[in-house]
């Protein structure tokens, strides 16, 4: 039994291999997507010939370690039949120069566009093992099958990039899909019909999947589904917005208020404080200071001016000794 071909996502960044493996989902193929987050990652890939040969390489130009100019020399001396697509979000000409020359049919940059992206796959699919039925359509089993476009239509493209969701489908009120969900996203989702008429316009249904989170809701008669790699709160913003529809405020012109100062509040009168009498606290009258008596000290008019005897001199040096603090307070009073 032959296996289907097989693509190689690479990319250091989960959020878009997962984007690129949904997009290529849409087309209905029978693929094997592996996705590898280094460039020594794919070559591990690469080299793998046991679960089959890669058919077409999808690789970011700028990763970690081994960058992907590098990638693409080593995946095109390991398998020449392998066709190569390029992605970058900051490829100046010298890069892609060097891209063509070793093999890529194409450098997209980022953010991807699914239109570009999907058609460039397929022409590379188409040039190697893909059956041409399957690059024409569904077959006749499964023309009863809603009908679903590859190519994202350019309304459900604007969406998603307004909400940075992976994918955005439309169920419209003629029972048809515009874009294909994955596989595992559809078996979550059931019957859409049913899904649309359970739906309430400006409410909106969360549907978990095994690597995904779909968001559901009505805007008219259709039914809108947004496809997450996680949902986080700037995401889920942007749903409630696109989903309550809010109308955008009115412009208000600023009013200046001025706020009157309170009057002053009435001081009450102050009494006048009770004497201290009156309540039984007058001071206690000062204790009297005991004061030294002058010192008799009497000058006989007679005998001014005579010169002091031996007795005169040995009592005035004792008076002098017998003086203390408070005699000289007293004398100078």
């Amino acid at each position: 039994m032959d296996m289907p071909p097989r693509v190689l996502l690479v990319d250091d960044q989960r959020d878009i291999t997962r984007f690129l493996r949904t997009a290529l989902e849409t087309l209905g193929l029978p693929l094997r997507i592996d996705e590898a987050l280094s460039g020594e990652e794919a070559l591990l890939a690469l080299r793998d010939q046991a679960t089959g040969a890669v058919d077409v390489l999808v690789a970011d130009l700028r990763l970690p370690g081994m960058n992907g100019l590098q990638l693409l020399e080593r995946a095109r001396r390991l398998s020449p039949r392998t066709r190569s697509l390029v992605i970058s979000g900051a490829a100046d000409g010298e890069m892609r120069r060097e891209a063509e020359r070793l093999g890529a049919a194409a450098v997209l940059d980022k953010p991807i566009e699914l239109k570009a992206f999907l058609e460039t796959v397929t022409r590379l699919l188409a040039q190697t093992t893909l059956p041409e039925a399957a690059l024409q359509g569904p077959t006749a089993a499964e023309a009863t099958r809603p009908v679903r476009r590859s190519v994202e239509p350019e309304p459900e493209a604007a969406l998603r990039r307004e909400l940075d969701a992976v994918l955005v489908v439309r169920f419209d009120a003629q029972g048809q899909w515009r874009g294909r969900l994955p596989a595992q996203a559809e078996s979550a989702l059931g019957d859409p019909t049913k899904v649309a008429a359970a739906l309430q316009a400006g409410h909106w249904h969360l549907v978990e999947t095994v690597d995904a989170l779909l968001v559901l809701w009505r805007e008219g008669g259709d039914v809108i589904v947004a496809q997450f790699a996680e949902l986080t709160g700037v995401r889920l913003a942007a749903v409630r917005r696109r989903v309550r529809r809010d109308p955008p405020r009115q412009a208000t012109t600023r009013v200046s208020v001025v706020r009157p100062e309170p009057a002053a509040a009435p001081q009450p009168p102050q009494a006048e404080p009770a004497p201290l009498a009156a309540n039984g606290l007058a001071p206690e009258p000062a204790a009297p200071v005991a004061t030294a008596a002058p010192l008799p000290l009497v000058v006989d008019p007679g005998t001014a001016g005579q010169a002091l005897s031996e007795d005169d001199l040995k009592n005035f040096e004792q008076a002098l000794a017998n003086l203390k603090p408070q005699d000289a307070d007293v004398f100078w009073a």
